[in-house]
């Protein structure tokens, strides 16, 4: 810096500086001063001058209205993710930041973002929700959960009746057969759809009959995917205890819902390519690991066997083995020496054995043969005798029931008296009797003396 001095006789109202500032802090501060005032801006106006450098791949151009212009500058890490043409008399809305460009000390805009004319305030709206919700930590990769290796049940929560499903119903079908597909059908446009997204996130979170939610949609306009960057929807997905994969529009499509959900898939068909694995994919690795494993232990138990076998291949286990053959061989030469002296003395034997039978025809073998016939014999008779006892028993039986039955103490037992005259007689009939007669009753244990004092006949009528 450098002290100037002047007259204030020329110019008394103007304060005297201390000192200068140079260009570049000049620059600096002004850029400085213009970021923090204005930050991220949407400005609407038409392209001019458009050039695209091939060397950098940067581009600049002039926005332009009926009174003003504005250099812009687009690097090239931002204009990739363009999703239409820039071109000269196009009506557009740039997102970006206001600075200066230092080396020059131009005013100008450094553009992130290029959409047609008309989506600005939905851009701005989309912005500042989505910087909201950061402060809140709702995007925190901290708080996002894994998803499931291989869940057997997976909800799609998207239109009944559009490409992402039957796109997600194909994949998870052809990857993962097993597992079942959950639809909660919403709108994904309009008025109803967040809300009705947002239910369908909390019905799942209650009943928890699935282990991931798929919530997406095909490609649209920003208006078209709006329902994914409601606040009501992102809160859902968050407040969700089942991981959530958003799967909304096509690859460069962004919304809220995929800053919150646990995992963002370009597609719905990425979405499900992402939550289930490939069974036959599957399949071919456990087979490689079961050949594997079968040639590692191949290979163990080859090695085992070597390692068995080495001490037996030894000068020593060699030699031992050695003498063992010659004993053998030894055994086998005596052995053939000696088998026809056995032979000879085992037919000797035999020759003994058979004279010594002819001369004892009745030796003990036929006695003992002479034993056994007679005790069979014996026992033959034993059971004879067991069943005739039987029988003799049984027909005693019969006839001491008969005689039983026909006692007349039996008749007794049964209530019936027996009565005796004077005479001692059986009386059978009242009229042998007269009135005073000495009578004695029988029972059928004791007796009874009685006298006559009335006689019934049985032509008398009763009483």
């Amino acid at each position: 810096m450098s002290a100037y001095f002047r007259d204030p006789a020329l110019d008394p109202a103007d304060p005297v500086p201390a000192s200068v500032m140079t260009v570049s802090e000049l620059v600096m501060r002004a850029s400085g001063a213009l970021e923090a005032e204005f930050g991220t801006v949407a400005v609407e106006g038409e392209i001019s001058s458009y050039r695209w450098v091939q060397t950098s791949g940067h581009m600049y151009w002039t926005l332009k209205d009926s009174a003003s212009q504005v250099e812009c500058a687009m690097f090239r890490t931002d204009n990739q993710r363009l999703r239409f043409r820039v071109a000269d008399g196009e009506r557009v809305v740039v997102i970006g930041r206001p600075t200066i460009y230092r080396i020059r000390g131009r005013f100008q805009i450094v553009v992130s973002d290029v959409l047609p004319q008309g989506r600005g305030a939905l851009w701005l709206r989309f912005e500042e929700l989505k910087r909201k919700l950061a402060a809140e930590g709702l995007f925190a990769d901290e708080r996002k959960r894994q998803v499931p290796f291989w869940p057997r049940a997976v909800a799609v929560i998207t239109s009944s009746d559009g490409a992402a499903l039957r796109d997600i119903c194909t994949v998870i079908g052809r990857r993962s057969p097993s597992t079942r597909i959950l639809l909660k059908a919403v709108p994904v446009q309009g008025r109803e759809a967040a809300p009705a997204i947002a239910r369908a996130l909390r019905w799942f979170a209650r009943n928890r009959v699935a282990e991931v939610l798929i919530v997406g949609r095909g490609g649209g306009s920003l208006e078209d995917l709006w329902a994914f960057n409601e606040e009501i929807v992102v809160r859902a997905i968050v407040e969700s205890p089942i991981p959530v994969v958003s799967a909304v529009g096509h690859e460069t499509d962004t919304t809220l819902a995929d800053f919150a959900a646990d995992l963002r898939a370009p597609t719905p068909s990425a979405a499900a390519e992402r939550v289930v694995p490939d069974t036959r994919e599957i399949a071919g690795k456990v087979i490689g690991c079961f050949r594997r494993l079968s040639v590692a232990i191949e290979r163990q138990r080859l090695r085992r066997v070597e390692e068995a076998l080495a001490p037996i291949r030894r000068y020593g286990f060699r030699r031992v083995r050695d003498r063992h053959r010659e004993a053998r061989q030894r055994w086998g030469e005596g052995a053939d020496a000696l088998a026809p002296s056995l032979r000879a003395r085992a037919d000797d034997a035999r020759l003994r054995l058979a004279a010594a039978r002819e001369s004892l025809p009745d030796g003990p073998l036929g006695r003992r043969a002479d034993a056994t016939r007679r005790l069979d014999r014996a026992r033959a008779l034993s059971r004879e005798l067991a069943r005739r006892t039987e029988r003799v028993r049984t027909r005693y039986d019969h006839a001491v029931e008969r005689l039983q039955a026909a006692s007349p103490l039996a008749i007794l037992e049964r209530g019936y008296a027996v009565v005796t005259g004077p005479d001692g007689a059986v009386l059978r009939e009242a009229a042998a009797l007269e009135a005073g007669d000495r009578l004695r009753v029988r029972l059928a244990r004791g007796a009874l003396g009685a006298r006559v004092t009335d006689i019934e006949t049985d032509s008398q009528e009763g009483p």
